[in-house]
């Protein structure tokens, strides 16, 4: 399968439907993602110190959170 880039708006997709409990399969199915990505910003997530106790902060602040929690690719695309 060829790389598909995932960009902030989906992990935040996966995160919000990890909060309101749906399955890993199913969020997976749901986004057309692979259920270990999912799997890996779920973990990413819990390292934030999200979970099912508290209610899910704000869209902006998740967003902050993970900018800062995920290492950015700066590198310049190859010519085609």
């Amino acid at each position: 399968m060829a790389y598909k880039r995932i960009i902030v708006m989906d992990i935040y997709e996966i995160i919000r439907r990890w909060h309101d409990q749906q399955s890993t399969s199913h969020i997976a199915i749901a986004l057309n993602n692979d259920r270990k990505t999912v799997r890996k910003y779920i973990a990413i997530a819990k390292k934030l110190g999200l979970s099912f106790d508290q209610p899910l902060p704000g869209k902006d602040i998740i967003i902050d959170l993970l900018h800062q929690a995920i290492p950015q690719n700066n590198r310049p695309a190859t010519a085609q």
